[in-house]
């Protein structure tokens, strides 16, 4: 990056993640940006102190017309995959909340589906009723979203102590799952409505 700038070229980065808290993620690196877009409302004041000589943008989350879709113009109640379908990655919050909506559905016999490439390590009891080992991408997850009921749209809570109003409002699954045609049960907020 100093290299490039000492060239005269001028970088941007688009974050689209909740925290800068990642393995390969060096927060310093970002001050060497001349543009930083975030999806993150909750960044802006973060990153202008952070990053004082960087323009900073947010662009709000969307979705992929070319592949999140409708696949079906109707679906019968035969052809739906499962009741109730959550796709997205692990996070503890996500996974007390799930258990707690499993064991609140439980008795009603529903088919619950969870999918996710971070899941697939997680030891806990219900993920063995619940995993989907597929991996859904592109018009495959489309088909998934539309054949299924209920699509839960949560996100992965406050993860960060010390910055308590870190967290998803909104996500990318939060305009995938109507483009795709999907029912979508999405956790209240502010920024959803």
């Amino acid at each position: 990056l100093e290299s490039l700038t000492r060239g005269g070229i001028r970088t941007g980065i688009f974050y689209p993640d909740v925290s800068f808290s990642h393995p390969n993620v060096e927060l310093e690196a970002l001050k060497a940006f001349n543009v930083i877009a975030t999806t993150k409302k909750f960044h802006l004041e973060f990153l202008k102190e952070h990053c004082p000589n960087s323009i900073i943008k947010y662009v709000p989350h969307g979705y992929t017309p070319s592949s999140h879709i409708k696949c079906f113009d109707n679906v019968t109640e035969n052809q739906y995959y499962h009741d109730i379908f959550y796709a997205g990655n692990f996070s503890e919050h996500k996974a007390t909340f799930l258990q707690s909506f499993l064991d609140l559905i439980r008795s009603a016999d529903y088919d619950f589906a969870i999918t996710g490439p971070s899941w697939k390590s997680k030891d806990y009891i219900f993920l063995r009723e619940c995993f989907d080992q597929e991996l859904y991408t592109g018009l495959s997850y489309a088909r998934q979203i539309q054949l299924a009921k209920i699509n839960l749209a949560i996100h992965c809570g406050p993860i960060i102590p010390d910055k308590k109003n870190w967290y998803d409002r909104i996500s990318t699954r939060t305009f995938e799952i109507p483009a795709c045609g999907g029912f979508m049960l999405h956790v209240d907020n502010d920024e959803i409505r």
